[in-house]
């Protein structure tokens, strides 16, 4: 750090250091009386270039601690509002259940087990009779989450939905789909 010496103390440049003295301890009293000997003597540099790495070391890990336990503290009280959702639509409570679970999509767009929670609300719908809401969240299964264990239930909910409707190209479609990907 840039030290300005008082006036009248004169310079002091590295070789004027005598090779048996630290560094500050030189002939200039300005620079014993800021650096004592002592502080000097048996000092070598990489100490405290690796105690700085240290220092960044210990910094960063409490970054990506504390990054961590919000994520796993968030996911806890994720996968505690989807089981008592799921529980309130077994006890038949589905306005309750259709309001947190439709919080958890909004708050969290990108959420990993997003398909359990449309196909959680795709049967609340289901159950209080609103077939719009439900066949929305059961193509919205098929189209964002294309390998989730809940496709085949949402394409046959979506077949049968078209075949009330009428729509026999389409729920043609949709059984052949599930026949061609779930035959087996």
């Amino acid at each position: 750090f840039p030290l300005t010496p008082p006036a009248g103390a004169g310079s002091v440049r590295f070789g004027d250091v005598a090779a048996n003295q630290a560094p500050g301890a030189g002939s200039c009293a300005w620079c014993r009386s800021i650096v004592p000997v002592e502080v000097w003597s048996g000092f070598m540099p990489w100490k405290l270039i690796l105690a700085a790495v240290f220092l960044l070391a210990v910094a960063i890990g409490a970054v990506v601690l504390t990054s961590k336990v919000k994520t796993h503290n968030r996911e806890r009280a994720l996968a505690a509002d989807l089981s008592a959702s799921e529980n309130w639509i077994l006890s038949g409570d589905n306005e309750k259940a259709q309001s947190t679970l439709e919080r958890i999509l909004r708050e969290n767009p990108n959420l990993k087990d997003g398909d359990r929670v449309i196909n959680a609300l795709a049967g609340s719908y289901q159950a209080t009779q609103n077939s719009v809401g439900a066949l929305q969240c059961w193509q919205r299964i098929v189209e964002k989450y294309p390998n989730s264990e809940y496709v085949p239930s949402a394409l046959s909910a979506l077949a049968e939905q078209a075949y009330t409707e009428s729509d026999m190209t389409r729920a043609t479609d949709l059984w052949n789909q599930i026949l061609q990907k779930y035959g087996d």
